[in-house]
């Protein structure tokens, strides 16, 4: 799925260049920005987000990730299914087995009862 951003934010009074910041200069609120065209524009701001974008890299961290490691994600539609199939799994196994009270229901300790309040 793709759709053009800037007219999105154009409704809100929001400039949108799609490219990449090449010099950042927070004291002076200057950006530089290399347009994907090849252009560079220096442009001041009052707030600027600098967007970057996820780029999975997993494998750089032993452990992380879907595929190989031991964590989820939902930095794609294919991962964000498989991390909602494992969220309902975990649920699935923390559900008692029987309708009846789980065990640790009987084991939490009853609140006193609260002394009535005084009309006067």
């Amino acid at each position: 799925m793709h759709f053009e951003l800037a007219p999105v934010y154009e409704k809100i009074g929001v400039s949108y260049v799609d490219g990449r910041a090449t010099t950042i200069k927070p004291d002076d609120r200057e950006v530089t920005v290399q347009t994907a065209s090849g252009e560079e524009r220096m442009i001041a701001y009052d707030f600027l987000l600098n967007a970057t974008g996820p780029y999975l890299n997993f494998e750089a961290t032993p452990g992380l990730g879907p595929s190989t490691g031991n964590t989820t994600s939902v930095c794609s539609v294919e991962h964000a299914v498989e991390a909602r199939d494992r969220y309902l799994d975990v649920v699935r196994e923390l559900k008692p087995a029987s309708a009846g009270a789980s065990s640790w229901a009987s084991a939490t300790p009853a609140r006193p009862a609260r002394e009535p309040l005084s009309s006067t």
